[in-house]
């Protein structure tokens, strides 16, 4: 069937398409046929037909370009929205829907004016973390301070916040001190500083005053033991004043003024 494909008077009105596409939408037309070769002809045929509503309809184009930001492959958008509708697919809100767009999320090495431009307020501080992330992925784990250095500092502040927001509401400022220690608390609150979130980094500075006076006795419960190191967290935990300051953080853990921050200041994110 890809034989026909490659053969069949479809492929042969490629050339004439190009031709007609504007010189500005050259390339993005190859973005979106490439893929077609990779295909059977239905798909195949399902991808020119959409080339060719591109060239002609600029509301589409729009939408591709949106959901390129999003997504690998921006026909999965289309897939989903099918499927939400026919009941082809899981329904939306759903834990699978949330794992699937999880999964066909695009992570950019880079982040650049049109994915800030084209990333809802929502999804903006994950877009900028899963960047970092990404180049943290390449680079190797052992090289992540030198990431850190490389990318802008509005990112580094992004990263820096997803993670003290992800360890604090999984598991306290204990949790977070554990996994991160005191000097990525530092480099977190000066992130914070910097994001205008004023409010957070004054909690988190509590919490770094707390984490130091406790450090000896918490050094207590450290273990090699696997076996022993649960129990031994527990009980730290239980005998530290952090857990105290957790419910500040949860009532105030919007991200509203960091959202404020990359919008008004984009250049602070662009590489």
């Amino acid at each position: 069937m890809k034989a026909y494909f490659y053969t069949s008077p479809t492929i042969q009105i490629l050339p004439v398409l190009y031709a007609a596409t504007p010189p500005e939408q050259k390339s993005f037309f190859w973005e979106i046929i490439a893929p077609a070769f990779e295909f059977t002809l239905f798909i195949g045929v399902v991808y020119l037909i959409v080339s060719c509503l591109l060239i002609f309809s600029s509301s589409l184009k729009q939408f591709f370009e949106y959901q390129s930001v999003h997504a690998e492959d921006p026909f999965w958008l289309l897939w989903r929205e099918f499927g939400s509708l026919t009941g082809l697919g899981p329904k939306k809100g759903s834990t699978k829907d949330f794992i699937e767009r999880v999964r066909n999320r695009k992570r950019h090495e880079k982040i650049t004016l049109t994915v800030l431009k084209h990333s809802d307020d929502s999804d903006l501080i994950d877009v900028i973390h899963d960047s970092v992330g990404l180049q943290v992925e390449l680079a190797g784990y052992d090289n992540e301070v030198e990431v850190f250095e490389s990318v802008p500092d509005g990112c580094r502040a992004v990263h820096l916040y997803w993670w003290l927001e992800a360890e604090v509401t999984n598991g306290g400022f204990h949790q977070f001190f554990f996994n991160k220690g005191i000097d990525w608390a530092l480099m977190t609150l000066e992130g914070l500083k910097l994001l205008k979130e004023e409010k957070l980094a004054q909690i988190l500075a509590r919490a770094i005053d707390v984490a130091l006076r406790e450090e000896d006795e918490q050094l207590e419960y450290e273990t090699d033991n696997p076996l022993a190191l649960i129990e031994n967290y527990v009980q730290a935990r239980e005998q530290s004043s952090l857990p105290e300051l957790d419910s500040e953080f949860y009532q105030l853990r919007h991200g509203d003024a960091a959202v404020r921050f990359i919008r008004d200041h984009p250049e602070r994110f662009v590489s």
